[in-house]
């Protein structure tokens, strides 16, 4: 089991001139936000975050609404589909996007999802040195399989007990979802995210137990 110190240490040796994509993955709730936040801050070079909710497709409400019609069909093909997170983002438009973030140095992301809103209402203007050592850090939950892991240079896997997972991802959306609305969030864990992370984990080159980073004063 990796720290935070290991992760800098890895960075700086593979980095040496070179641009290096660092995947952070885990469970919603696992700490991934603050721990991108913190590593950044340990990061010698320049270094940026890059969402993957970014991606997302659909508008909060309008997923929400394709969800409860594929379950009203009771097709289960089609419920798969529309319900599994995993399916919730453009992987080929992320992937491109950082391939293009990672040769330019510059991307322009209009019309992304926004967390604060729930819509497709963000825009940002990243920059990023193409010369000399650079980090892009992206953080996301599924950054594990095929459609998108090889676009890493390094994956780390944030290891967060799936149950502390799921208390702090409550608190941080009950202002925004109902109980029952939060109470199927976690069904989809169940269903998706373990299964999800039981298949793929051993794709990550790092292991992190981050309860005793995330403990410290976010950053």
């Amino acid at each position: 089991m990796s720290n935070l110190n290991d992760i800098v240490k890895t960075i700086t040796q593979n980095g040496r001139g070179k641009q290096l994509i660092v995947f952070v993955c885990g469970f919603g709730g696992a700490g991934k936000t603050t721990f991108c936040r913190r590593l950044c801050a340990e990061i010698s070079c320049p270094a940026i975050v890059f969402e993957t909710d970014w991606f997302a497709k659909y508008p909060t409400e309008q997923r929400r609404e394709r969800i409860r019609s594929a379950v009203a069909s009771q097709n289960q093909e089609l419920i798969e589909q529309e319900e599994n997170p995993i399916n919730w983002y453009d992987w080929p438009a992320l992937v491109s996007d950082l391939k293009k973030l990672k040769e330019s140095g510059r991307l322009e992301i209009r019309n992304g999802w926004s967390q604060r809103t729930g819509r497709k209402d963000f825009s940002i203007d990243l920059e990023i040195p193409t010369e000399g050592d650079s980090v892009i850090i992206c953080d996301g939950i599924y950054l594990l399989h095929d459609a998108v892991k090889s676009a890493a240079d390094l994956i780390v896997l944030l290891d967060t007990q799936v149950a502390t997972c799921l208390n702090r991802s409550a608190a941080r959306d009950s202002h925004r979802s109902t109980k029952e609305y939060l109470d199927y969030k976690a069904l989809l864990v169940d269903k998706y995210d373990k299964p999800y992370f039981e298949l793929y984990s051993s794709n990550a080159d790092m292991y992190v137990n981050v309860d005793g980073i995330i403990s410290r004063p976010a950053l």
